[in-house]
């Protein structure tokens, strides 16, 4: 059994449609559902009808099911406490569990923009601590576990290693720092450029217009493809 935790509704919604495409039956899960469509999809889930729910957070609270194997966050959860808690859910049953958490900084992004609407700024305050919180434990190349026992134990300095079972202690990772200083003075050069032509450019069109995408040839020819054919 698999549980996929995505941040947004559509995504819930775009991830099953993808897996049922691929021969993977699958269902969703999100607030926006009413309460019969919610209780389907539990039920399809719990009695084993269907193998993967793919859910927002408002998926969980309640729930014990003790053969799920695998934990995917398809997006970064909001923070360290909530990935702890949703991580938690697999191998109930004694068997073997695996997590994993797919990391891009575009999620990053999402969360801000929740982040940036709350009202309060102590509260905005405290999350986005979290948000940096979580995403420094998906770039940090240090055991997984240490990581996370260090955050809820600042008095213990070593933490407990995880016996080689995550990614970072399998396969001995590291991070070798690369220098892409000339890369970042040429967007900055093309946002420029753009930004002469149309004062309100977004980072969508940006990277299209430095990537040479076609549709944005005629607005900035000056600045196009910067990076086409770069890699």
């Amino acid at each position: 059994m698999w549980n996929h935790y995505c941040i947004e509704r559509r995504e819930t919604i775009d991830l099953t449609y993808h897996l049922r495409l691929a021969g993977v039956n699958a269902v969703f899960f999100h607030a926006g559902m009413d309460a019969s469509e919610k209780q389907q999809s539990i039920q399809s889930w719990k009695h084993g009808a269907t193998h993967v729910m793919c859910a927002t957070v408002a998926f969980g609270m309640g729930i014990d099911k003790k053969d799920v194997n695998f934990v995917v966050h398809h997006s970064i959860p909001k923070d360290l406490e909530s990935y702890a808690q949703e991580s938690g859910r697999p191998g109930r049953n004694g068997s073997e569990a695996h997590c994993l958490i797919f990391f891009r900084f575009e999620d990053r992004t999402k969360h801000l923009r929740n982040i940036a609407a709350l009202p309060d700024s102590e509260r905005k305050h405290v999350c986005l601590n979290g948000l940096n919180d979580i995403v420094k434990y998906c770039i940090t190349p240090t055991c997984r576990r240490k990581q996370i026992v260090q955050y809820f134990d600042n008095n213990d300095p070593s933490g407990d290693l995880c016996n080689h079972s995550c990614n970072i202690c399998v396969k001995n990772a590291s991070v070798q720092p690369v220098d892409r200083s000339d890369d970042a003075i040429q967007v900055l050069k093309c946002l420029e450029s753009m930004q002469q032509i149309e004062p309100n450019v977004t980072i969508k069109v940006l990277i299209s217009t430095f990537r040479g995408q076609c549709y944005c040839k005629q607005r900035f020819c000056n600045c196009y493809g910067v990076w086409d054919g770069q890699g």
